[in-house]
Protein backbone atom coordinates (compact mmCIF):
# COMPACT_ATOMS: atom_id res chain seq x y z
CA UNK A 1 0.00 0.00 0.00
CA UNK A 2 1.48 3.69 -0.66
CA UNK A 3 1.10 6.35 1.34
CA UNK A 4 -1.96 7.68 -0.45
CA UNK A 5 -3.75 4.62 -0.06
CA UNK A 6 -3.45 4.31 3.62
CA UNK A 7 -3.83 8.29 4.08
CA UNK A 8 -7.20 7.26 2.21
CA UNK A 9 -8.25 4.77 4.71
CA UNK A 10 -7.97 6.69 8.11
CA UNK A 11 -10.93 8.41 9.87
CA UNK A 12 -10.21 11.81 8.99
CA UNK A 13 -10.18 11.23 5.48
CA UNK A 14 -13.63 8.81 5.29
CA UNK A 15 -15.73 11.04 6.05
CA UNK A 16 -17.02 9.03 8.91
CA UNK A 17 -17.25 9.87 12.31
CA UNK A 18 -15.30 7.67 15.48
CA UNK A 19 -12.07 5.53 14.97
CA UNK A 20 -13.91 2.33 12.84
CA UNK A 21 -11.65 3.46 9.85
CA UNK A 22 -8.34 3.63 11.71
CA UNK A 23 -9.37 -0.20 13.64
CA UNK A 24 -10.14 -1.75 10.32
CA UNK A 25 -7.05 -0.57 8.59
CA UNK A 26 -5.11 -1.49 11.95
CA UNK A 27 -7.17 -5.99 11.59
CA UNK A 28 -6.33 -5.69 7.91
CA UNK A 29 -2.47 -4.88 8.56
CA UNK A 30 -2.53 -7.61 11.20
CA UNK A 31 -4.35 -10.20 8.85
CA UNK A 32 -1.91 -9.15 6.32
CA UNK A 33 0.99 -8.84 8.37
CA UNK A 34 2.16 -6.24 5.97
CA UNK A 35 4.99 -4.71 7.45
CA UNK A 36 5.89 -2.25 4.52
CA UNK A 37 2.44 -0.29 5.07
CA UNK A 38 3.04 -0.56 8.83
CA UNK A 39 6.11 1.01 7.96
CA UNK A 40 4.16 3.85 5.77
CA UNK A 41 2.05 4.55 8.78
CA UNK A 42 5.03 5.14 11.11
CA UNK A 43 5.91 7.37 8.25
CA UNK A 44 2.71 9.49 8.62
CA UNK A 45 2.97 9.55 12.41
CA UNK A 46 6.53 11.44 12.14
CA UNK A 47 5.83 13.87 8.89
CA UNK A 48 1.70 13.65 8.29
CA UNK A 49 -0.46 16.46 9.27
CA UNK A 50 -2.16 16.70 12.88
CA UNK A 51 -5.21 15.04 11.73
CA UNK A 52 -3.38 12.09 9.86
CA UNK A 53 -1.12 11.56 12.63
CA UNK A 54 -3.77 11.37 15.18
CA UNK A 55 -5.26 8.62 13.38
CA UNK A 56 -1.77 7.26 12.60
CA UNK A 57 -0.94 6.97 16.36
CA UNK A 58 -4.88 5.13 16.66
CA UNK A 59 -3.68 2.49 14.04
CA UNK A 60 -0.88 1.61 15.26
CA UNK A 61 -1.56 0.66 19.25
CA UNK A 62 -4.24 -1.21 17.67
CA UNK A 63 -2.01 -2.93 15.83
CA UNK A 64 0.32 -3.61 19.11
CA UNK A 65 -2.67 -4.53 20.71
CA UNK A 66 -3.28 -7.41 18.43
CA UNK A 67 0.14 -7.88 16.73
CA UNK A 68 2.67 -5.86 19.15
CA UNK A 69 5.62 -7.69 17.30
CA UNK A 70 4.64 -5.47 14.30
CA UNK A 71 4.88 -2.55 15.90
CA UNK A 72 8.45 -3.03 17.98
CA UNK A 73 11.18 -2.54 15.05
CA UNK A 74 9.74 1.25 15.55
CA UNK A 75 9.89 1.53 19.48
CA UNK A 76 13.12 3.74 19.19
CA UNK A 77 10.70 6.12 16.86
CA UNK A 78 8.13 6.28 19.33
CA UNK A 79 10.14 7.95 22.07
CA UNK A 80 10.72 10.46 19.59
CA UNK A 81 7.50 10.72 19.07
CA UNK A 82 6.99 11.56 23.20
CA UNK A 83 8.08 14.75 22.30
CA UNK A 84 4.96 15.56 20.17
CA UNK A 85 2.81 18.62 21.89
CA UNK A 86 -0.25 16.91 20.78
CA UNK A 87 -1.32 15.35 23.91
CA UNK A 88 -3.42 12.83 21.85
CA UNK A 89 -0.27 11.75 20.25
CA UNK A 90 1.98 11.42 22.95
CA UNK A 91 -0.76 8.83 25.25
CA UNK A 92 -1.07 7.18 22.32
CA UNK A 93 2.42 6.92 21.71
CA UNK A 94 2.67 5.40 25.40
CA UNK A 95 0.23 2.82 24.51
CA UNK A 96 2.05 1.40 21.41
CA UNK A 97 5.22 2.02 24.46
CA UNK A 98 3.16 -0.28 26.62
CA UNK A 99 2.98 -3.16 23.68
CA UNK A 100 6.22 -3.14 22.39
CA UNK A 101 7.08 -3.10 26.37
CA UNK A 102 5.79 -6.88 25.99
CA UNK A 103 8.14 -8.13 23.17
CA UNK A 104 11.33 -5.84 24.25
CA UNK A 105 11.33 -4.24 27.58
CA UNK A 106 15.08 -4.01 27.56
CA UNK A 107 14.51 -1.28 25.04
CA UNK A 108 11.87 0.41 27.18
CA UNK A 109 13.61 0.17 30.30
CA UNK A 110 16.72 1.99 29.02
CA UNK A 111 14.72 4.68 28.94
CA UNK A 112 12.23 4.78 31.39
CA UNK A 113 12.88 8.41 32.80
CA UNK A 114 11.89 9.43 29.17
CA UNK A 115 8.24 7.42 29.51
CA UNK A 116 7.38 8.97 32.88
CA UNK A 117 8.53 12.38 32.54
CA UNK A 118 5.90 12.51 29.65
CA UNK A 119 3.46 10.15 31.60
CA UNK A 120 3.88 12.59 34.67
CA UNK A 121 3.26 16.10 32.50
CA UNK A 122 0.41 13.86 30.64
CA UNK A 123 -3.39 12.96 30.77
CA UNK A 124 -4.75 9.86 32.79
CA UNK A 125 -4.28 7.89 29.94
CA UNK A 126 -0.68 8.70 30.13
CA UNK A 127 -0.26 7.82 33.49
CA UNK A 128 -2.24 4.49 33.38
CA UNK A 129 0.06 3.48 30.42
CA UNK A 130 3.16 4.54 32.79
CA UNK A 131 1.87 1.80 35.79
CA UNK A 132 1.56 -0.86 32.78
CA UNK A 133 4.90 0.14 31.60
CA UNK A 134 6.19 -0.32 35.29
CA UNK A 135 4.04 -3.37 35.84
CA UNK A 136 6.05 -5.38 32.61
CA UNK A 137 9.23 -4.12 33.41
CA UNK A 138 8.85 -5.59 36.76
CA UNK A 139 10.10 -8.64 35.03
CA UNK A 140 13.81 -7.72 34.33
CA UNK A 141 16.18 -8.96 37.21
CA UNK A 142 18.33 -5.27 36.39
CA UNK A 143 14.91 -3.11 36.20
CA UNK A 144 12.75 -4.71 38.75
CA UNK A 145 13.79 -3.20 41.89
CA UNK A 146 13.80 0.92 39.90
CA UNK A 147 10.35 0.06 38.59
CA UNK A 148 9.11 -1.21 41.68
CA UNK A 149 9.97 1.64 43.17
CA UNK A 150 8.83 4.09 40.68
CA UNK A 151 5.41 2.07 41.18
CA UNK A 152 5.00 2.45 44.33
CA UNK A 153 5.79 6.18 44.50
CA UNK A 154 2.73 6.73 42.00
CA UNK A 155 0.62 4.57 43.88
CA UNK A 156 1.20 6.34 46.90
CA UNK A 157 0.16 9.89 44.88
CA UNK A 158 -2.28 8.64 42.41
CA UNK A 159 -5.48 10.54 42.14
CA UNK A 160 -8.37 8.87 43.99
CA UNK A 161 -10.18 8.31 40.32
CA UNK A 162 -6.90 5.96 39.67
CA UNK A 163 -6.30 4.95 42.99
CA UNK A 164 -8.14 1.90 42.56
CA UNK A 165 -7.66 0.54 39.29
CA UNK A 166 -3.54 0.87 39.89
CA UNK A 167 -4.01 -0.74 43.24
CA UNK A 168 -5.49 -3.97 41.29
CA UNK A 169 -3.09 -3.99 38.39
CA UNK A 170 -0.07 -3.96 41.21
CA UNK A 171 -1.81 -6.67 43.53
CA UNK A 172 -2.15 -8.51 40.27
CA UNK A 173 1.50 -8.81 40.24
CA UNK A 174 2.62 -8.46 43.52
CA UNK A 175 5.49 -10.70 45.44
CA UNK A 176 4.78 -11.73 48.87
CA UNK A 177 8.04 -9.87 49.70
CA UNK A 178 6.49 -6.80 48.73
CA UNK A 179 2.79 -7.18 50.35
CA UNK A 180 3.56 -5.26 53.76
CA UNK A 181 5.16 -1.92 51.79
CA UNK A 182 1.91 -2.38 48.83
CA UNK A 183 -0.45 -2.37 52.08
CA UNK A 184 1.02 0.89 53.81
CA UNK A 185 0.63 2.82 51.26
CA UNK A 186 -2.85 1.95 50.81
CA UNK A 187 -3.61 1.95 54.54
CA UNK A 188 -1.83 6.09 54.32
CA UNK A 189 -4.24 6.55 51.29
CA UNK A 190 -7.52 5.57 53.83
CA UNK A 191 -7.38 9.09 54.82
CA UNK A 192 -8.09 10.20 51.27
CA UNK A 193 -11.86 11.31 50.63
CA UNK A 194 -13.29 8.98 48.20
CA UNK A 195 -15.98 7.30 46.95
CA UNK A 196 -17.38 4.21 48.94
CA UNK A 197 -17.62 2.50 45.92
CA UNK A 198 -13.51 3.14 45.30
CA UNK A 199 -12.64 2.60 49.07
CA UNK A 200 -14.51 -1.03 48.88
CA UNK A 201 -12.05 -1.88 46.09
CA UNK A 202 -8.92 -0.09 48.11
CA UNK A 203 -10.31 -2.87 50.96
CA UNK A 204 -10.34 -5.35 48.51
CA UNK A 205 -6.05 -5.19 47.53
CA UNK A 206 -5.74 -4.75 50.72
CA UNK A 207 -7.50 -7.53 52.01
CA UNK A 208 -5.85 -9.85 48.98
CA UNK A 209 -2.49 -8.22 50.88
CA UNK A 210 -2.84 -9.52 53.80
CA UNK A 211 -3.53 -12.65 52.54
CA UNK A 212 -0.31 -12.57 50.70
CA UNK A 213 1.43 -12.21 54.11
CA UNK A 214 0.36 -14.79 56.69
Amino acid sequence: MKRQDIIDRLACSSGLKGEMPNIALAEMLCQDQNHAAIAVVVEILQSGSKPHQQDAIKVIYEVGSRCPDLIEPYTDVFFNTLSNKNNRIVWGTLMALAQTCKMSPERVADRLDVILEAADNGSVIAKDQAIEILICLRSLPHYSQKATEELFNRLAVAAINQLPKYAEMTIADLKPDEASQFLSILEARQGDDMPESKRKRLLKAMTKAKGMMD
